[in-house]
């Protein structure tokens, strides 16, 4: 019974730090992502069918995307006009594809997995 104990409380000891020293798990972009952008652009646009245009997406001044589980924003370039955009809580590393939009002036990316910024540089 005395060995049957140790090898229980070690293998209980080595559970929690068998998997401490892997890094977070980028899930990327799938349909329930894209589902969840598109869903939001068309919340906006009041616009619940049918195709969603260049003029369409010319017209979203406001778009929340926090917590969708996005991980590629490239998709969001077509957003020209956007002006608050919120992309809080999700898995972002790289932010280059919103350089273009010009009319930002908020910009929420807490809590992604960012590393470089530079690309925004010149938004205001």
């Amino acid at each position: 019974m005395k060995p049957t104990f140790i090898a229980l409380l070690a293998l209980c000891l080595c559970l929690p730090v068998a998997g401490a020293d892997k890094k977070p798990k980028i899930v990327p972009n799938g349909q329930k992502a894209k589902a969840a952008i598109e869903k939001e652009i068309r919340f906006r646009l009041d616009k619940p069918t049918g195709t969603l245009t260049e003029s369409d997406l010319g017209k979203v001044k406001t778009l929340d995307l926090t917590r969708k589980k996005i991980s590629d924003v490239s998709n969001l370039k077509g957003l020209k006009q956007v002006r608050w955009l919120w992309l809080n809580s999700n898995q972002i590393c790289d932010v280059s594809a919103l350089r273009n939009l010009r009319q930002l002036t908020s910009l929420h990316l807490e809590n992604n997995q960012l590393g470089d910024t530079d690309s925004l540089k010149e938004l205001r």
